[in-house]
């Protein structure tokens, strides 16, 4: 059989072919190996077919007239019309909707507010988007919470010496952290105030 299909100088791996194809066989025709009923294994020959074999009269071809295709109902139609509306609509409003808005800035402004000589540190905005709430420490002048605005900055100093600010809600309450630098005292303290209040 090789030798019929491929010439003496094709190199083919013949063996794992003929398997793979006899599996395939055995599959389709919903065969098994251990207990076959029409393509049995024989040993260090190969394959051979078992099922009984009957010759059958050849007879004229009766040729089967298709179907003639379904017809949708108007209401299937109508229906399959008004999805297809609605979703082009869907699609051209998102569209609409997509380019039409506007774009967000992209060009950083940066703004000075702070104008001593000094160590800002953890700085954050207020929940009105606008103001800033800083600690400071200008010149020998102990570390303050301070609150200014981008607009105009002149800053306030809430009155918490010795502070560090640690979190700011959207409702505008505060954390506050206190930290004693004395030599061998490292004990913080966290209170809560209101910015408003």
């Amino acid at each position: 059989m090789q030798g019929h299909l491929w010439p003496g100088d094709t190199q083919v791996d013949f063996e794992s072919g003929l398997n793979t194809a006899a599996k395939r066989l055995r599959a389709a025709l919903s065969d098994s190996a251990d207990e076959p009923r029409y393509v049995q294994t024989v040993a260090r020959a190969g394959y051979r077919f078992i099922a009984p074999i009957a010759q059958v009269e050849a007879s004229e071809p009766q040729f089967i007239r298709a179907a003639p295709a379904l017809k949708k109902a108007p209401i299937q139609l109508r229906a399959s019309a008004v999805a297809l509306v609605l979703t082009a609509v869907a699609c051209i409003s998102a569209l609409v909707f997509f380019v039409s808005r506007p774009r967000a800035t992209t060009d950083a402004r940066f703004t000075q507010i702070t104008f001593d000589r000094g160590q800002v540190s953890s700085a954050r905005f207020a929940p009105d988007g606008r103001s800033v709430l800083y600690t400071a420490q200008w010149g020998q002048n102990p570390r303050t919470l301070f609150l200014t605005n981008t607009i105009s900055p002149e800053s306030r100093a809430l009155g918490f010496p010795e502070s560090d600010l640690a979190s700011v809600s959207h409702r505008g309450e505060l954390v506050v952290l206190f930290i004693s630098i004395a030599i061998f005292d490292f004990n913080p303290k966290v209170r809560n105030a209101t910015l408003f209040g």
